[in-house]
């Protein structure tokens, strides 16, 4: 092979691969109901979310002993919390970890978390009695309408004046 027919094909090389891989995505787009040509269309990259979303979160019942007339989301009490108010992540993480130190039956993690929570994100009252609950949501309709499709009580606490 000469030099000029191996550089006509080293040329033509990068052009077959390309479209031979476009007809390639052509034909497998027709066996699929999608209509999409990926990679070359692909607009669903975010568009789908789980439809249900399980995440650990603190309920408080009474704050100062008093008795709150509905129990409230720990976030939601930004008037009572400087936290809440910040929505600060670390909350979540904490809280997470409780959740996960409790189900898997680790009572020393757990008293560790419960520790922290109490001492650093409730540091604003002196006694509150709180539970830890799950909530089952869907993603999407909690991001808009803030609705949850159930809560189960974990555990309830205590924290004592100090």
């Amino acid at each position: 092979m000469t030099s000029f027919a191996r550089y006509k094909a080293v040329r033509l090389f990068p052009l077959l691969l390309t479209g031979g891989y476009f007809f390639v995505t052509i034909f497998i787009s027709r066996l699929d109901s999608r209509p999409e040509l990926f990679p070359f269309f692909n607009w669903s990259l975010f568009s789908f979310s789980s439809s249900e979303s399980a995440q650990y979160a603190l309920r408080v019942r009474s704050v100062d002993g008093q008795m709150l007339a509905q129990p409230r989301l720990y976030y939601d009490m930004t008037g009572t919390f400087a936290h809440a108010r910040q929505r600060n992540i670390n909350v979540s993480k904490v809280v997470q970890g409780l959740g996960h130190a409790v189900g898997h039956k680790k009572p020393q993690a757990a008293d560790e978390m419960r520790r922290m929570i109490e001492r650093r994100f409730m540091a604003d009252v002196h006694a509150a009695e709180y539970d830890l609950v799950l909530l089952h949501f869907n993603p999407i309709d909690r991001l808009r309408t803030g609705a949850i499709k159930s809560e189960r009580v974990v555990a309830s606490y205590r924290k004592a004046n100090e």
